[in-house]
Formats: C-alpha cells, structure tokens, sequence
C-alpha cells in the first residue's frame, strides 16, 4: 500500500540492493542526501555481485575518499584501467545470465560515462535501472533544493524538506527506527513510516543468496519482473 503525499530522504548509493528501490516505490519522489559526510568503509560507492557464484564486494574507485568530506565533494578515480576491471567482473561473472544482453549496457553506460563525483555517479546509477525497467525516478538534490536547511538537527531538516515541498508524510528504510521515533515527527505536523521491503526469491547460477546489488536481479530478472518486485514491501 503506498502512502500519498510521501517524501524519503537517502544517501545516494551506486547501484544498491532492491529494498533502496522499494523505498523509493513507496514514496512520491526522494531527495538524495548528497551534502552530507561520505561514510567511508560504507556502501555509498560498494556494493555486492556474484562472482564465481559466491558474493562479493565490486568498488566504485575513488580520489581522495574521507569522512570529513560531503558526498558529492567526493570524486571518482577516473582511472580507465580501474574502471575497466570492474567491468570485466561484471562481464564475466554474468555472461551466461538470462538477461546480461539486456542489462549490461545500462549498467557499463554509467561507468563509462561518469566523471564526476561518487554522489552524481550514484544517481546516475539509480537513474540507468529506472531507465531499464521503464519507470520514471523523481528525485531531488538536497545540495540543490535544501541548501539553506544545512546545518540544522537531522529531524529538523527531515521536516523542513516537507514542508517545503508540501508533504505530509515521511518515510524510511527499516534502519531508520534506529535514528527517528514516531512521535517525534508527529510533534511537528508530519507522520514518520518505514518501508519494510519483501524479496522475491528468485533463480540465480547457485544457491540463492539475498540482497546483493540490484545488478544481479537485472541478470537474472526480467524488467517486469523487476517492476514487481521493488513494489513488493509493508508500511510500518
């Protein structure tokens, strides 16, 4: 059940696992957090794909990567040789894949076509797989539209981004109970929810494992399919 009038603020992370999608699904547009602190050892520019059937992590290489710098201050590497050796993972771990074709050149368009920094390449990411499946991704910079809310308390900003763009809701991945409490939100006019994604087990090379890189669901799965699955999750 989706939720009207329902914004979701995250990270921007390069091609992430399906539940991000879901997130995504249930909300009218997102805002991609772009102008906060890169969280180094996280999984902003990482993420994992099979590889010889087993999972495995494959890098978006970068320049000067700290944690004291925003996300979007952050810069790719842009080093062909680099770039090219995670395609070749790619290539190679999914060749055989029912949907490697299909998928594949969305996927190398976005790290032949990046040269920025990690945060745009991230988007672009997210952006390739909605291109993929046929949907249209509505989203937002924080850098862009929230400039002027940087520097206030996280929940503070959370509802300033609401109400400036009139929503009356606001929603979260599951970890976000960890950060935010209902009541909280509710104090100041907006309804906090959480997505709580469901994944569609589906056929892999091996034993099945969960919650890789939407890259091996777009191997594996057909567009529709995809559709499916990213509108598959509870609202708690």
């Amino acid at each position: 059940m989706k939720i009207e009038e329902t914004l979701s603020v995250m990270q921007p992370y390069a091609f992430p696992y399906f539940g991000y999608f879901c997130l995504i699904q249930s909300s009218n547009e997102i805002v991609f957090y772009d102008d906060v602190n890169f969280i180094k050892g996280g999984w902003i520019n990482r993420n994992k794909i099979l590889i010889n059937d087993k999972p495995s992590i494959f890098n978006i290489f970068l320049s000067g990567a700290s944690s004291f710098k925003e996300i979007r201050e952050i810069n790719l590497l842009n080093n062909d040789s680099m770039t090219s050796k995670t395609l070749k993972s790619i290539q190679q771990s999914y060749k055989n894949a029912p949907y490697f074709k299909l998928a594949y050149p969305h996927i190398e368009k976005v790290f032949l076509e990046q040269k920025g920094n990690v945060a745009d390449f991230a988007i672009a990411s997210i952006q390739a797989v909605y291109d993929y499946i046929g949907l249209t991704l509505k989203y937002r910079k924080s850098s862009e539209s929230f400039s002027h809310t940087k520097g206030e308390d996280k929940v503070d900003r959370l509802v300033h981004m609401c109400e400036d763009l009139g929503y009356k809701n606001y929603i979260n991945v599951m970890g976000g109970r960890e950060l935010y409490t209902k009541e909280v939100f509710v104090e100041r006019g907006i309804d906090l929810y959480f997505n709580k994604p469901t994944l569609t087990k589906y056929t892999q090379n091996t034993e099945f494992n969960p919650y890789l890189s939407i890259i091996d669901i777009m191997m594996f799965c057909s567009p529709e399919q995809i559709k499916e699955m990213i509108n598959k999750y509870e609202i708690i």
